[in-house]
């Protein structure tokens, strides 16, 4: 995907001489023979935390529209990306041929192609069984992942039946960088990442080592958020409620420490699987990103996540602060919160009224100081699918899941968003069916690979 000078220098050196440690690399010294042949060789692999920990869907964040910038701070952006992709412009690259967002998950999906074919090639002793699987089910998950990146951004949303024959994204499925390239279609892409992720589920341990490793609870949790996309909401219901069968631990708001720049503290209970977006740009965050303020009186007296998730700026405007991670950046990983409110959502949509009201109230009385908050009791289907997807939009802010969200209710009548902004005196605008909503392929790439690109 990437040109094939920087995917064969960089990525096969990075995978050879930085992810596979100096143990590994000193019993191999002949570079021709530099190739991982055992179990534990595919597991210093998998165990590259700086490639994988990062989730590359942040355009989903910079022209979303849960912040805003002023026109000195928009004026003084360096970086085309996160500028031009506020503003929703059709180039946002600016002649850049190292475009991260894109070759980022291709540098993960060549080391997960690598191990897998790997491990095809090793037969696992009865005592190594549990390892291997494991391995498996996490090149599976970070690959699937990775695809998830590129098709939520430079892919229409799936809607079955309607668009099955549409653009997809490619699908390296062989570490081989001279294989031909080819966009598949969004049939062809989705299926590919619920049959990976469906896959890693059968193989994954329960309880990872760490949160940044993969898990079955973090795979059925990527499912609920893929099908959730694709509109499948029985499928969504179904992963998510199986997530939470597993691992379902909230944070009591009432308990946190407020008083901390960043209070929610790495690996928190809440954490399922966790994940950094990338690349990240300052310029979201405090003081420069600011929030709607009309997304703030939503927040209702008593709820905490008003303290907890912003900080005040000296000109009395709001940055978020609310991060999952305990420190500058955004939190792009799995989470209960947002499991629960994908089966919160899903169940009221199958007509499951009495799960999505306990899953909504039992997730808001953690997040109301103690005493304020009375139960919600709602029968009407729509006015409570509306509830909980405010509480969406309160409650997973900057984790480009907003991004999601407009594309798949955009098709839903009465639930379009038109997004606005003004810049310099100029008006900018996306219309539910706006183009824009699709971002263009970085044309380095088309040059190198012949693919086609978006309108």
């Amino acid at each position: 995907m990437m040109n094939r000078y920087i995917f064969s220098l960089l990525l096969l050196m990075s995978v050879l001489m930085q992810g596979c440690k100096k143990d590994w690399l000193e019993e191999k010294r002949d570079l021709s023979v530099v190739v991982p042949t055992s179990i534990g060789d595919m597991r210093r692999l998998m165990n590259e935390t700086n490639t994988f920990r990062n989730d590359y869907r942040m355009l989903a964040v910079f022209a979303g529209d849960e912040y805003y910038v002023t026109d000195n701070t928009w004026n003084t952006m360096t970086w085309p990306i996160s500028r031009l992709s506020y503003i929703w412009e059709s180039d946002i690259y600016g002649g850049e041929t190292n475009v991260a967002l894109w070759n980022g998950p291709y540098t993960q999906i060549f080391y997960t192609n690598i191990v897998l074919e790997g491990l095809d090639k090793i037969t696992a002793k009865p005592n190594e069984l549990e390892e291997y699987n494991d391995i498996k089910g996490s090149a599976l998950f970070f690959r699937s992942r990775a695809f998830y990146a590129l098709v939520t951004q430079f892919a229409l949303p799936y809607i079955n039946g309607e668009n099955s024959n549409a653009l997809g994204i490619p699908l390296k499925l062989k570490s081989d960088i001279n294989e031909p390239v080819h966009r598949s279609n969004l049939a062809e892409s989705y299926g590919q990442i619920t049959n990976d992720l469906k896959a890693a589920v059968q193989l994954l341990r329960i309880a990872p080592e760490i949160k940044t490793d993969a898990s079955k609870p973090a795979a059925m949790g990527l499912l609920a958020r893929v099908y959730l996309a694709m509109a499948d909401y029985e499928a969504a219901y179904h992963y998510a409620d199986s997530c939470l069968a597993l691992y379902n631990s909230l944070l009591d708001f009432n308990e946190l420490d407020l008083s901390p720049r960043y209070p929610f503290a790495l690996y928190n209970a809440e954490v399922i699987f966790e994940s950094a977006l990338q690349p990240y740009s300052s310029f979201v965050g405090a003081p420069n990103g600011r929030v709607d303020s009309n997304l703030l009186v939503k927040y209702d007296i008593g709820d905490l996540r008003r303290e907890a998730f912003f900080v005040k700026n000296s000109d009395g405007s709001y940055s978020f602060r609310g991060v999952y991670n305990g420190a500058t950046g955004l939190f792009g990983g799995i989470s209960v919160n947002e499991v629960l409110l994908i089966r919160a959502e899903t169940a009221a949509r199958l007509g499951r009224t009495e799960v999505a009201l306990a899953d909504l109230n039992s997730l808001l009385e953690k997040r109301y100081r103690t005493g304020f908050y009375r139960p919600i009791q709602q029968n009407d289907t729509d006015s409570l699918i509306d509830l909980i997807l405010m509480e969406r939009r309160k409650e997973l802010l900057f984790r480009g899941l907003r991004w999601e969200d407009l594309k798949r209710l955009n098709k839903e009548p009465g639930r379009e968003t038109t997004l606005k902004r003004t810049v310099n005196g100029q008006p900018y605008v996306l219309e539910p069916e706006g183009k824009r909503y699709v971002f263009k392929i970085p044309e380095y790439v088309l040059i190198e690979t012949g693919i086609e690109q978006n309108d």
